[in-house]
């Protein structure tokens, strides 16, 4: 089935909420440090993500913006604007969470996880 409005608006809000509360801690090493570290898992994805992340600049809070990534959505097929979407937002989480377990201390790391707990379940999964 094609994407709805919504239903994106819906999976771009969860993996925001999720990606500003891992940069929150980034930013408990080093101000600023949640947007850089964003920015550098955006820029460095993988290969298949490419389409739905080019040109797409990191907010301050570590957020992605909403309209870039429904126009990158938008201009591909139909047919693959649902899994690319929903696979790319679930990638950038995974690493941003792989990239806070080496990078924060134990009691940072904890209360990452522990607030972005159940984030697929509200992503619908």
């Amino acid at each position: 089935p094609s994407l709805a409005d919504d239903d994106a608006a819906e999976k771009m809000r969860v993996a925001n909420e999720t990606l500003a509360r891992i940069a929150l801690g980034f930013d408990s090493v080093r101000k600023g440090h949640g947007a850089e570290s964003m920015q550098v898992l955006v820029d460095g994805r993988p290969r298949e993500f490419g389409p739905l992340l080019h040109a797409i600049a990191v907010k301050r809070d570590g957020t992605l913006p909403a309209a870039a990534l429904m126009r990158n959505v938008r201009e591909r097929p139909n047919a693959e604007q649902r899994k690319l979407l929903r696979d790319g937002l679930l990638d950038l989480i995974a690493r941003a969470l792989d990239l806070a377990a080496e990078e924060l201390d134990d009691d940072d790391l904890d209360a990452v996880l522990e607030e972005t707990a159940g984030y697929r379940q509200r992503f619908g999964l």
